[in-house]
C-alpha cells in the first residue's frame, strides 16, 4: 500500500515493522496534534472559517478604498 501525498507512507512501507508502528500509532499522533491545536486556540469550525473569510474580504475592500499616500498626483499643488 502506498500513499501518494506528502507525509504518506512511501519509503518506509517496505519495512514491515516501521509500517506496523506507523499504522498502530497514527491515531495517537492525531490526538496530540488536535490537543496542540486546541491549546493554541487554532481549532476552527466550518462556520468560523466562513465568518473569517467574510471579515478578510471586508478588510481587503476597506484597505483598497484608502488613498495611497505614495501615489504621485501631478494635478495637486498643495500637500495634505
Amino acid at each position: 500500500m502506498h500513499a501518494k501525498y506528502q507525509g504518506g507512507i512511501i519509503g518506509f512501507s517496505r519495512n514491515y515493522s516501521a509500517y506496523y508502528r506507523w499504522s498502530t500509532t497514527r491515531h495517537r499522533r492525531a490526538q496530540y496534534v488536535e490537543a496542540a491545536l486546541q491549546v493554541a486556540d487554532m481549532v476552527f469550525e466550518p462556520a468560523q472559517i466562513q465568518g473569517s473569510e467574510a471579515s478578510v474580504q471586508n478588510d481587503t475592500e476597506a484597505l483598497c478604498s484608502f488613498t495611497n499616500p505614495f501615489e504621485i498626483d501631478t494635478g495637486l499643488d498643495e500637500l495634505y
